[in-house]
């Protein structure tokens, strides 16, 4: 008997843990759905929704040791994104749903306990020994009654109103406008408008440059396709994987900003765009990335972030920095914040002495580089941010940027698509060719170049 109450009591807690933690889908009037998540954090009772391409909210909602993440998930016939109304009404269904499922657990518990495990007499009286069952059937209860407590105390201090409200991202700025976007580019993806065969056109500059500005070129060199500030445009994205693939290089390096808003949501579609490469992906998070949007990137095998440390690749020695702000929720950090990170980078090119030195905002590597160029040390300095290319040499230095591999995302900016190509000798690491290329669009038959 005692075995088979503590299987069923497992069994119970089991449920209810799982239940708990499982994504909920919640329909809305408007279309799509919200896909709702508890996430445990001790001075929790906030709500996150995750508003795909309209960015992310929260708002202090009740009490308790866990949050509730929302994600807004868009289907065929959504029209318009969700109201604070609809997200509000979706949230409260789902949060009586649980704690009815609580209370009935946690009732049924109970009467079982009280029932068939003891004696009423035993239970007030001090001086009697508890039965084993009791004891272990009372242990089972206790995260349950625990559950139902925090439950009944959510639900009382549940507050409907945006209170302490939090919002990143474009929709006070334009919602329609950036729901119809983001609508555009992913319908145009999934029926296969945006299948991009770019490698062959850049392949074409790419022989008579190679002799034209360095002579000699060994028959097999290192390559790295550079790209920055992506801002999860699906083009860039597309045009990022074709060039990978089709050019065969040997890495990606990702100089940061791949989202907009830092939300998860972002990441998830970079991630599982670039899902079919098979190339090592090194990223400098940039200033408009988030702790979230990190973490849904870094569920990719072939991506590794870059934070102060070195790495090598095919014996190439990268040191990467990311942005101070890339963990905060303002896209700027304090002006010392950049100039102690620049302090730290350059102590480690000067221990490090690394091929190439890769960040978003170049205010964070300049000393760096100017301490290499001082001291003649070979570097290869890359960097995003400003969405300006540059290629040039500066004494031992290489400076290159690509501009911006996004064009300003889901904004209509009208500005080109930035990539850089970077060539090494790989029995000596010395650079053989750096580019960078500029398109117009994905029609652009004669992109802009300039190398080094």
């Amino acid at each position: 008997m005692q075995r088979l109450a503590r299987l069923v009591l497992v069994l119970i807690f089991a449920s209810l843990v799982w239940d708990l933690t499982r994504p909920v889908k919640v329909p809305l009037p408007s279309g799509g759905e919200l896909s709702v998540t508890v996430d445990p954090e001790w001075n929790g009772g906030r709500i996150f929704p995750n508003l795909g391409p309209g960015g992310e909210a929260s708002w202090q909602a009740h009490r308790a040791p866990y949050n509730i993440e929302v994600g807004f998930v868009p289907d065929g016939d959504t029209k318009e994104l969700p109201s604070a109304e609809e997200v509000k009404s979706g949230l409260i269904r789902w949060f009586w749903a649980n704690l009815n499922h609580l209370l009935l657990a946690g009732i049924i518990l109970v009467v079982w306990v009280f029932s068939e495990s003891i004696p009423p007499t035993t239970i007030f009286d001090p001086s009697k020994k508890r039965p084993p069952l009791f004891r272990m059937a009372s242990l089972g209860a206790a995260p349950v009654i625990l559950a139902v407590v925090l439950g009944l105390v959510s639900a009382g201090t549940f507050k409907p109103g945006l209170n302490d409200s939090r919002y990143t991202g474009p929709l006070f700025k334009n919602p329609e406008e950036a729901l119809a976007s983001f609508l555009k580019f992913a319908r145009a993806w999934e029926n296969g408008e945006i299948n991009l065969n770019l490698a062959s056109r850049l392949r074409h500059f790419e022989g008579p440059l190679s002799t034209t500005v360095r002579p000699t070129i060994p028959e097999e060199t290192i390559d790295f396709l550079i790209v920055s500030d992506l801002h999860d445009n699906p083009t860039g994205v597309a045009m990022t994987r074709d060039f990978a693939r089709d050019l065969e290089v040997d890495a990606i390096l990702d100089l940061g900003d791949f989202t907009s808003w830092g939300t998860p949501f972002e990441a998830n579609e970079l991630r599982e765009r670039l899902a079919d490469l098979s190339q090592p992906h090194l990223i400098v998070a940039g200033n408009h990335e988030s702790t979230k949007a990190i973490e849904v990137m870094e569920g990719d095998p072939n991506v590794t972030f870059l934070d102060n440390e070195t790495i090598e690749i095919t014996g190439v020695s990268i040191l990467g920095a990311s942005d101070p702000a890339a963990m905060t929720s303002a896209n700027s950090a304090d002006p010392e914040a950049y100039v102690t990170a620049c302090q730290t980078i350059k102590e480690q090119v000067a221990t490090d002495q690394p091929d190439i030195l890769m960040v978003h905002n170049p205010e964070i590597g300049k000393c760096a580089a100017e301490y290499a160029e001082e001291n003649g040390l070979p570097l290869i300095f890359l960097w995003g941010h400003t969405n300006e290319p540059v290629v040039e040499e500066r004494g031992s230095v290489l400076a290159l940027s690509p501009g911006t591999s996004g064009t300003g995302g889901f904004e209509e900016r009208k500005l080109p698509y930035g990539f850089g190509i970077l060539k090494l000798n790989p029995a000596t690491n010395a650079l053989v060719m750096a580019c960078y290329y500029l398109y117009e669009g994905v029609n652009d038959e004669r992109p802009t170049f300039a190398c080094d």
